[in-house]
């Protein structure tokens, strides 16, 4: 066993002692969005990312252990405190600042299932579900994340594991520091307290979003508390650095499209979701964040989900196209929607 592998058991040992309710995570793919976006988009890293888009696939990284973050003695189950408990250390605030109005390129979402959150001396960031399609049998549904300074990703919204990302703001000039982003927190999280060195900096999530200067990039540790102090779930650089390697033996069977094949089915997800939308009541204007004033939004979407991704499933059939293994096989396409690296 080697000296990392020491460390990481030692460490879960440890914590398994201090937070005995913690919920385990699993290790996780993440998706960034490269295809038909500009330049701009590109400047986001990702602890778990295989990106299989259209342009590229994203480089993976390795991490090391640090210890948990300090907090005043959080609670257990069997032992909480009061409801007024907050973690110790610094606030860095998160500022909710309602739904999104727009959307740059041809994400499809609606205004209840999106927010804009305010984050001091950096641009905003925005968070919203949508669909996509990434050559596969059909269409994934994602939460997105993207800073108005440039950048941007998203992950399934079956993601079993956190969803970490580091921004590129520094490099990119438009703050003085990276942030580090946790885009999937738990939902019954009050709290999520980050390791800032010797000391800690906590913060209320928005929309499930926790966004903190970065320290130690995908080393840094997070610890996420329900209001009375009891873990509920953590970033753990133990499972992100399991997550850095998929199997690359398990990849999904990949359908064999032309670029202009892939942006045929691109288009055809988000009309017909946009008309399934339409016709629950959201209105749309010009542009593709719909707003569906009334009614079940969750049970509208879900829907229309579905009938998107059974309108690309019903293309790809009659078009006759093929799917090749992209661990064994290459594509036959002139100009392959999906180009898969070393």
């Amino acid at each position: 066993m080697s000296n990392l592998a020491y460390q990481v058991k030692a460490a879960l040992e440890a914590e398994a002692e201090r937070a005995p309710e913690a919920p385990p995570w699993s290790p996780t793919r993440r998706t960034q969005v490269m295809a038909n976006e500009s330049s701009s988009r590109s400047g986001w890293i990702y602890a778990t990312g295989v990106a299989a888009t259209a342009a590229s696939v994203i480089g993976l990284l390795v991490l090391a252990v640090r210890d948990a973050p300090p907090v005043d003695d959080p609670a257990t189950a069997s032992n909480p405190v009061a409801s007024a408990w907050i973690p110790s250390g610094e606030q860095f605030r998160l500022d909710d600042l309602g739904p999104v109005e727009s959307l740059e390129g041809e994400s499809v979402t609606l205004s209840a299932l999106s927010r804009r959150i305010g984050v001091e001396d950096h641009p905003a960031l925005s968070i919203y579900t949508s669909i996509g399609y990434t050559g596969e049998a059909s269409i994934v549904e994602w939460r997105c994340l993207e800073s108005d300074g440039g950048g941007g990703g998203c992950a399934s919204v079956d993601l079993p594991g956190p969803d970490i990302g580091v921004t590129s703001s520094i490099d990119n000039g438009i703050a003085g520091f990276d942030l580090w982003t946790w885009s999937n927190v738990p939902v019954d999280a009050a709290y999520v307290v980050y390791d800032d060195g010797d000391d800690a900096r906590w913060q209320t999530p928005v929309f499930g979003v926790a966004a903190f200067p970065n320290v130690d990039g995908f080393e840094s540790v997070a610890v996420a508390y329900n209001n009375e102090g009891v873990e509920v779930g953590r970033v753990d650089p133990v499972v992100l650095e399991a997550a850095q390697q998929p199997d690359p033996n398990s990849r999904p069977l990949t359908a064999d499209l032309e670029q202009s094949q892939g942006a045929e089915v691109q288009e055809l997800m988000n009309q017909t979701a946009i008309d399934c939308l339409t016709r629950h009541g959201a209105t749309f204007g010009t542009e593709s964040v719909g707003q569906l004033p009334g009614g079940d939004t969750n049970a509208s979407w879900d829907e229309c989900v579905s009938e998107a991704g059974t309108a690309v499933e019903e293309w790809l059939t009659a078009n006759g196209i093929s799917f090749f293994d992209p661990v064994t096989d290459s594509p036959e396409a002139d100009e392959p929607y999906i180009k898969f690296g070393d």
